[in-house]
């Protein structure tokens, strides 16, 4: 056996025992100070992975597993950095990586499948990529010999990742006699102190925090005035912990709201519901301003509780709530690809349209049918595009039928309502419409023929094609744009 392998086994064995002899001088009040992460109590295992050159770095791992011999220590390794990867995927076939992880609905961080098993070697390849990577940056980034990372493992144990030999880093010692010491403090001030809890009433009712719900423009754009990325940005693209910025902000109907250089929008608002219609309204009127632009979906939503009245322009906002799944997070693309720029003026009017518009129901389900319809149509989604376009046509023909009455009212002063004709058919308004002028013949053919694919579809369920898909499309925004025309200028 490698000597160094054998030195390791030992200082791993001598280190549960230090803590277990350590911990039995504790009294009941001392041991509970200590964290889960620092314990060493029965059952107890340590596997470490090892890697001598052309770097040593070493990932620790510390385990409670109920259904393993305790103080087994388990040394893989020292590898050469080439070797590492597929060594450790042979290692994740031996059983102990194959274990299931019970109440998997609770432990493990991805989509539980109660038809699939998910294995400790599942939760672990996170970990390891994580590994992998400072290995990879370690010729570009000075690492200082000790502690690089730390992160919990399940509910069971704590992974960590070292530059260094851990039996010679001197890091667990330190560590230990630290985490004593803390727990004598920590006992003896609760001991002489009465610690009030606070009620869960005065949590939930903290006026100080407020519910923030947002999302990325989608393809990603860039939101300011002559925007040039720097060098780094483009090399490296967007990184993933740093956080939206409240660089700008906006009211809309009453509530605050602030964008960043990025494009993520967002709400001051705690109801999703009413936070998607909002923030796809103001996508809407982009894709009609000429922003390409997707609707945003429940699980595409991003999160936060920021303390009100304490933001300055241009923090970060910490605390997001990602999901897993959400493919939408992509502000930038790498290698220095240009995105869509919004100048500040043009933003600031999508914000005010979208703002009128949400308080005209119908109008606001036409531009939020219209943006459904657009991402369908991307999609190659062809027959619901159809359909949120057609919804369009059901929306706004009666609209525009009102108006005709309530211009006849004034021109002959009769008081006829246009609930009078709500049972008539669609295709009768459009023919009457049509009479009136308000269609040409052209418009008026178009709509009786896509009437008629609509009912097919419905009734005989016909597939529809993709030129139709798109036409439909084309006719439901100019038709939304000039009901939009009317309120706005800029369009």
């Amino acid at each position: 056996m490698h000597k160094k392998v054998q030195e390791l086994e030992n200082w791993g064995r001598n280190l549960i025992d230090n803590f277990r002899k350590g911990y039995e001088k504790l009294n009941k009040s001392e041991q509970k100070q200590i964290f889960d992460y620092r314990k060493y109590s029965a059952p107890c295992q340590i596997e470490i992975f090892w890697v001598s050159e052309p770097l040593e770095y070493q990932l620790f791992l510390l385990l409670h597993d109920y259904d393993r011999p305790d103080k087994e220590i388990k040394i893989n390794g020292p590898f050469k950095g080439f070797e590492l990867e597929e060594e450790v995927i042979k290692i994740m076939d031996e059983p102990r990586w194959k274990k299931e992880i019970l109440n998997q609905e609770e432990n493990f961080h991805w989509d539980h499948d109660e038809n699939q098993m998910n294995k400790y070697s599942d939760d672990f390849v996170q970990h390891f990529s994580n590994f992998l990577n400072i290995i990879r940056n370690a010729p570009l980034i000075n690492y200082k010999n000790g502690l690089i990372s730390g992160h919990p493992f399940l509910d069971i144990g704590w992974v960590a990742n070292f530059k260094g030999n851990v039996a010679e880093l001197g890091y667990f010692e330190k560590e230990m006699i630290e985490s004593f010491q803390y727990a004598k403090n920590g006992a003896s001030i609760r001991n002489e102190t009465v610690i009030r809890k606070p009620s869960s009433q005065s949590i939930i009712h903290d006026k100080s925090f407020v519910g923030v719900i947002g999302a990325y423009y989608y393809p990603g754009v860039f939101i300011g005035n002559n925007i040039e990325i720097s060098f780094k940005e483009k090399l490296h693209g967007p990184n993933i912990i740093e956080y939206p910025k409240y660089e700008f902000e906006f009211t809309f109907d009453g509530r605050k709201g602030f964008y960043d250089k990025y494009g993520f929008v967002v709400i001051q608002i705690e109801d999703e519901k009413s936070a998607i219609k909002i923030i796809n309204t103001i996508f809407g009127i982009s894709l009609i301003f000429g922003i390409e632009s997707l609707s945003v979906r429940g699980s595409e939503l991003i999160s936060s509780k920021i303390k009100q009245n304490n933001l300055v322009l241009g923090d970060s906002i910490g605390g997001c709530s990602w999901n897993s799944a959400n493919q939408r997070f992509k502000p930038m693309n790498f290698m220095g690809s240009r995105k869509t720029a919004i100048p500040l003026d043009k933003m600031n009017e999508i914000i005010k349209m979208a703002e009128i518009i949400y308080n005209d129901e119908k109008l606001n389900d036409s531009v939020l049918f219209l943006l459904d319809s657009h991402t369908h149509l991307k999609s190659l989604e062809f027959s619901q595009s159809f359909l949120f376009s057609w919804f369009i046509v059901e929306n706004l023909i009666p609209r525009l039928f009102a108006e005709v009455i309530s211009e006849k009212n004034e021109m002959y002063g009769q008081n006829k309502k246009a609930e009078k004709y709500d049972n008539w058919s669609i295709a009768t308004k459009i023919e009457f419409l049509s009479f009136l002028g308000k269609f040409n013949n052209k418009e008026y053919e178009f709509l009786k023929r896509y009437n008629k694919i609509r009912n097919n579809f419905i009734h005989k369920g016909m597939t529809i094609n993709k030129s139709d898909s798109e036409k439909l499309y084309n006719f439901s925004f100019n038709f939304v744009k000039n009901e939009l025309c009317k309120n706005s200028t800029t369009i």
